[in-house]
């Protein structure tokens, strides 16, 4: 993504700033809120994925006791969806801590 700059003075400006620093010019945006509700809209779907397999993997073993009456496969596949979609949101927050850090 492109660094911002203020259209008035120049100056660098951090990610999310609505006003420069500098000259206290308003700093215009052209598509930048799109991106950000897309990148809301994956979080918050990577946030489901661990809500739901969670779920899963509990009402599988309120059900069929796992490791005991051979419902060994959806144990399994249930853990393999949690341990992914918290690796899944864990990538993601890296990439939100890294982009709110280029702000500072």
């Amino acid at each position: 993504m492109a660094r911002l700059y203020c259209q008035q003075c120049g100056t660098p400006l951090p990610r999310r700033a609505k006003q420069c620093m500098q000259c206290e010019a308003v700093v215009e945006r052209n598509g930048v809120d799109a991106q950000k509700e897309a990148k809301g809209l994956v979080e918050w779907l990577a946030i489901c994925c661990v809500a739901i397999s969670c779920l899963v993997f509990v009402v599988a073993l309120g059900l069929t006791r796992l490791f005991q009456d051979g419902g060994i496969t959806i144990g399994i596949g249930s853990f393999t969806a949690i341990v992914l979609s918290v690796y899944w949101v864990g990538k993601i927050e890296a990439t939100k801590d890294q982009d709110d850090s280029t702000m500072h």
